[in-house]
């Protein structure tokens, strides 16, 4: 009797160690190679993934890239129009004078359609300098666009720049003009980033 029991035992623990190397040769079995099917697919994948991204990169080495560019499709209707007006103000000091910056915009839709800056330059009392030496950079960079939408005014210290971008509406996109063509909320930010105070009505 004790012979057949440990004789079970004996065949129990066989089986069960045959059991267990089958499965570790089921699991050690090495996987197959990818096939040209499999590796088509990862490529392609791969393509894709780097397709997606082929816009985003471009836009950096685009020097002339600006996300809030104008666009001339787009532009603004007069059926339902928002028109909004912004005024800004900035005050210079240079020496031996100071000039005042106010800049008055009217926007339609948040696309800016006129706008008219003002230099007003004030001499300080002991001033050596007189108002035919003073260069506004601004005023002299802007007055030199041509364009019939621009109209330039100087008086004695005083100088005007008219720009009106329905009459012209290539404006817009002109790199001179890049300080005043955004839309509405994001031109006040502009602004208000290089010491404006701004109103919008």
């Amino acid at each position: 009797m004790e012979d057949n029991k440990n004789q079970n035992t004996t065949e129990q623990v066989k089986q069960e160690e045959q059991k267990t190397t089958d499965k570790s040769k089921k699991n050690k079995q090495p996987k197959e190679p990818m096939d040209k099917k499999d590796m088509m697919c990862y490529i392609g994948s791969v393509c894709f993934l780097l397709l997606a991204f082929i816009p985003l990169i471009l836009r950096g080495f685009d020097p002339n890239y600006d996300p809030y560019r104008f666009d001339e499709t787009k532009e603004p209707t007069t059926s339902d129009a928002r028109t909004d007006h912004m005024f800004c103000k900035r005050t210079f000091q240079e020496e031996g004078y100071s000039y005042v910056v106010e800049i008055n915009s009217s926007y339609t839709n948040e696309y800016v359609t006129a706008t008219e800056i003002n230099y007003t330059i004030t001499l300080d009392k002991d001033a050596t300098i007189t108002l035919e030496e003073i260069e506004i950079p601004e005023y002299a960079t802007l007055s030199e666009i041509d364009s019939q939408g621009i109209n330039v005014t100087a008086n004695e210290g005083k100088y005007t720049i008219k720009i009106d971008y329905k009459v012209d509406p290539g404006l817009r996109n002109n790199e001179l003009l890049e300080a005043h063509i955004k839309k509405l909320d994001v031109q006040r930010m502009s602004y208000e980033g290089n010491s404006y105070s701004c109103n919008i009505s």
